[in-house]
């Protein structure tokens, strides 16, 4: 049976929504496990310093593409 012609029409939004929320998530968890590696094992900070000075805005951008993947999860039309 053939789909209406709206169907057609919202195939590619909606791939693209997922395919970007995906690389999101993906670049946030690559981002996160960089962060994890340097606090515990590349970057021994001395005794008494924060080692998430240094690391802060790598957290941030981890954290802002992890959100941004989760709001565009709501926008992603599911499949029936």
């Amino acid at each position: 049976m053939a789909d209406a012609p709206g169907e057609r029409q919202k195939e590619p939004w909606n791939k693209a929504i997922r395919l970007i929320g995906n690389l999101l998530l993906g670049a946030a968890l690559a981002i996160g496990v960089y962060v994890l590696l340097d606090l515990f094992w590349l970057n021994r900070a001395p005794a008494g310093t924060c080692p998430l000075d240094t690391n802060r805005p790598l957290i941030v951008l981890a954290l802002v593409f992890s959100a941004l993947s989760l709001v565009l999860s709501f926008f992603e039309k599911k499949q029936s």
